[in-house]
C-alpha cells in the first residue's frame, strides 16, 4: 500500500510538471486533490508592497483620449491639476506623508508641495497647502488648496476646493499674505475649482450623463481585469468668495 501510494505521488508530481506546476512536498499532492479554492496573500514575495502608476487618460466630451505612461508630460488642464491637488498630503520632517496612492500620483506629476509655516501651526493658516509646477514644465502654475474633504468609505470619494481668479492659474497666490491671514484683493470675484477622485463607478454617478464615455464600463473592466487599480476624477468649477466656499454644496461634476 506504500509502495503504490508513493509510485502515485511520482506519478501526479510528473503530469504537474509538464503543466509547469512545481510541488515541492509530493505528500501534500493527495491533500491537495480535494482542494476547489485557494486563496493566497503573498505580498512582498509574489507581488510588491509599493505603487506603481502605469497609464492616465482623459476623457472629453464623452470620449476617452489616448492612454498617456508620463502625468508629467500632460498639459496643462483639468487633469494634471486635480493630480497635483485632490489629495491629503502633508509634509513631516521634510517627508511626503499621506495615503501611498496619493504620493504616488502626486509625485509623478513633478510638481512640488508647500506648506507655509512650521508644523505646530501651519494648519491656522487660510490656505495651508501651496502645489507648484516644475520650473522644467515651461509654466508657472500655483495652485491653493482652499479646503480638503477626507475620503469617506461611505461616499467613495475624495475632494478638495482650488482657489484661483478669473484671470487665469498663472502666478496666483503671494505665500506671504496667506500665511499673514490675509485675502487678495477682489475676493467675491474670485472662482473655485472643486476636484474629485475616487470609485470609478462613484465619480461617473456624480457627472453629467453627457461627459461619460458610453464605452466608460467596458474601458474600466478591461483595466481591472489586466489587474490595474482605477481611480477616476471629476471637476466642477463654481463662482463664489473663497471665504463662502467649503458650505457643504453638492453638485454635479
Amino acid at each position: 500500500m506504500v509502495a503504490a501510494l508513493t509510485i502515485g505521488q511520482v506519478y501526479a508530481v510528473f503530469r504537474l510538471k509538464r503543466r509547469q506546476i512545481y510541488c515541492i512536498s509530493p505528500q501534500r499532492v493527495s491533500l491537495c486533490g480535494k482542494v476547489k479554492c485557494a486563496c493566497f496573500d503573498k505580498t512582498g514575495t509574489l507581488t510588491e508592497e509599493s505603487l506603481n502608476m502605469k497609464h492616465v487618460t482623459m476623457a472629453t466630451d464623452g470620449v476617452f483620449h489616448p492612454l498617456t505612461d508620463n502625468p508629467a508630460s500632460l498639459p496643462p488642464g483639468i487633469l494634471l491639476f486635480a493630480m497635483a491637488t485632490c489629495h491629503s498630503l502633508t509634509i513631516i520632517n521634510n517627508e511626503l506623508v499621506g495615503d501611498p496612492l496619493d504620493v504616488k500620483m502626486f509625485c509623478s506629476t513633478g510638481w512640488s508641495l508647500e506648506e507655509p509655516g512650521e508644523d505646530s501651526n501651519r494648519f491656522d493658516v487660510v490656505v495651508p497647502t501651496i502645489v507648484r509646477s516644475p520650473a522644467s514644465s515651461g509654466m508657472s502654475t500655483e495652485l491653493g488648496i482652499i479646503r480638503q474633504f477626507t475620503f469617506s468609505s461611505e461616499l467613495q470619494h475624495v475632494c478638495v476646493e482650488i482657489g484661483f481668479n478669473e484671470c487665469g492659474y498663472t502666478s496666483l497666490f503671494d505665500c506671504s499674505a496667506w500665511c499673514a491671514g490675509e485675502e487678495l484683493a477682489s475676493s467675491d470675484s474670485k472662482m473655485v475649482d472643486v476636484y474629485t477622485k475616487g470609485a470609478p463607478e462613484k465619480i461617473a454617478d456624480l457627472c453629467r450623463p453627457e461627459t461619460v464615455p458610453n464605452d466608460f464600463q467596458r474601458t474600466l473592466r478591461a483595466l481591472t481585469e489586466d489587474g490595474l487599480r482605477v481611480i477616476a476624477v471629476g471637476h466642477r468649477t463654481m463662482q463664489m468668495a473663497w471665504h463662502k466656499s467649503g458650505k457643504g454644496r453638492e453638485g454635479r461634476c
